[in-house]
Protein backbone atom coordinates (compact mmCIF):
# COMPACT_ATOMS: atom_id res chain seq x y z
CA UNK A 1 0.00 0.00 0.00
CA UNK A 2 2.54 2.27 1.16
CA UNK A 3 4.60 1.70 -2.55
CA UNK A 4 1.38 2.54 -3.90
CA UNK A 5 0.73 5.69 -2.47
CA UNK A 6 4.29 6.87 -3.18
CA UNK A 7 3.44 5.99 -7.29
CA UNK A 8 0.19 7.46 -6.77
CA UNK A 9 0.06 10.12 -4.13
CA UNK A 10 -2.74 12.70 -5.92
CA UNK A 11 -5.14 9.81 -6.83
CA UNK A 12 -4.35 7.73 -3.37
CA UNK A 13 -4.17 10.45 -0.74
CA UNK A 14 -7.54 12.16 -1.10
CA UNK A 15 -9.20 8.85 -1.26
CA UNK A 16 -7.98 7.89 2.16
CA UNK A 17 -8.19 11.07 3.46
CA UNK A 18 -12.01 10.98 3.01
CA UNK A 19 -12.29 7.43 4.02
CA UNK A 20 -10.50 8.64 7.64
CA UNK A 21 -13.08 11.47 7.52
CA UNK A 22 -15.94 8.66 6.69
CA UNK A 23 -14.52 6.43 9.46
CA UNK A 24 -14.43 8.58 12.02
CA UNK A 25 -17.75 10.27 11.66
CA UNK A 26 -19.62 6.93 11.78
CA UNK A 27 -17.59 6.07 14.79
CA UNK A 28 -18.85 9.17 16.30
CA UNK A 29 -22.21 8.67 15.44
CA UNK A 30 -22.17 5.21 16.62
CA UNK A 31 -21.16 5.72 19.56
CA UNK A 32 -23.98 8.25 20.57
CA UNK A 33 -26.24 4.75 20.85
CA UNK A 34 -26.51 2.74 23.71
CA UNK A 35 -26.18 -1.08 23.08
CA UNK A 36 -22.40 -0.90 21.13
CA UNK A 37 -19.20 0.06 21.65
CA UNK A 38 -17.04 0.84 18.48
CA UNK A 39 -14.12 0.00 18.75
CA UNK A 40 -11.13 2.43 17.62
CA UNK A 41 -9.89 1.75 14.34
CA UNK A 42 -7.05 2.64 11.55
CA UNK A 43 -8.73 -0.02 9.04
CA UNK A 44 -11.75 0.75 6.50
CA UNK A 45 -14.18 -0.99 9.00
CA UNK A 46 -15.20 -0.28 12.81
CA UNK A 47 -15.51 -3.15 15.48
CA UNK A 48 -18.64 -2.56 17.26
CA UNK A 49 -18.51 -4.81 20.78
CA UNK A 50 -22.29 -5.60 21.38
CA UNK A 51 -24.01 -5.82 24.71
CA UNK A 52 -26.34 -8.52 22.80
CA UNK A 53 -25.18 -12.08 21.13
CA UNK A 54 -23.75 -10.94 18.17
CA UNK A 55 -25.09 -13.18 15.76
CA UNK A 56 -28.27 -11.99 16.53
CA UNK A 57 -27.40 -8.60 16.22
CA UNK A 58 -26.01 -9.49 12.85
CA UNK A 59 -29.11 -10.98 11.46
CA UNK A 60 -31.26 -8.07 12.98
CA UNK A 61 -29.08 -5.46 10.88
CA UNK A 62 -29.17 -7.75 7.70
CA UNK A 63 -33.23 -7.88 8.13
CA UNK A 64 -32.45 -4.01 7.75
CA UNK A 65 -30.40 -3.69 4.48
CA UNK A 66 -27.13 -3.71 6.36
CA UNK A 67 -24.67 -6.54 6.36
CA UNK A 68 -22.09 -7.02 9.56
CA UNK A 69 -20.14 -9.62 10.07
CA UNK A 70 -19.71 -11.38 13.06
CA UNK A 71 -16.14 -11.66 14.17
CA UNK A 72 -17.08 -13.04 17.93
CA UNK A 73 -15.25 -15.93 17.41
CA UNK A 74 -11.93 -14.29 16.47
CA UNK A 75 -9.45 -13.95 19.71
CA UNK A 76 -10.44 -11.13 22.04
CA UNK A 77 -13.25 -9.89 19.56
CA UNK A 78 -15.88 -11.53 21.48
CA UNK A 79 -19.37 -9.68 21.63
CA UNK A 80 -18.09 -8.18 18.20
CA UNK A 81 -18.96 -7.52 14.82
CA UNK A 82 -17.93 -5.20 12.15
CA UNK A 83 -19.05 -3.31 9.46
CA UNK A 84 -17.32 -1.60 6.54
CA UNK A 85 -17.13 2.17 6.25
CA UNK A 86 -18.89 2.81 2.71
CA UNK A 87 -20.73 6.14 1.47
CA UNK A 88 -21.95 8.47 3.17
CA UNK A 89 -25.17 7.01 2.28
CA UNK A 90 -24.15 3.49 3.52
CA UNK A 91 -22.77 4.67 6.19
CA UNK A 92 -26.07 6.72 7.06
CA UNK A 93 -28.39 3.20 6.61
CA UNK A 94 -25.65 1.64 9.61
CA UNK A 95 -26.46 4.31 11.62
CA UNK A 96 -30.23 3.90 11.28
CA UNK A 97 -30.06 0.37 11.07
CA UNK A 98 -28.47 -0.02 14.20
CA UNK A 99 -30.59 2.75 15.83
CA UNK A 100 -33.25 0.75 14.89
CA UNK A 101 -32.68 -2.65 15.94
CA UNK A 102 -31.26 -0.62 20.28
CA UNK A 103 -34.63 0.69 20.04
CA UNK A 104 -36.81 -2.17 18.64
CA UNK A 105 -38.79 -3.90 21.41
CA UNK A 106 -37.77 -1.54 24.61
CA UNK A 107 -34.10 -2.45 23.29
CA UNK A 108 -34.22 -6.24 23.47
CA UNK A 109 -33.81 -7.57 19.97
Amino acid sequence: VRVAIERYPDVLRPRIEALITMRESLRSRLSGLRGIEPLPSTANFLLLRCERPPAEVCEALYARGVLARDVSGYPRLERCIRVNVGTAAENAAIVEACAAVLESQGGAW
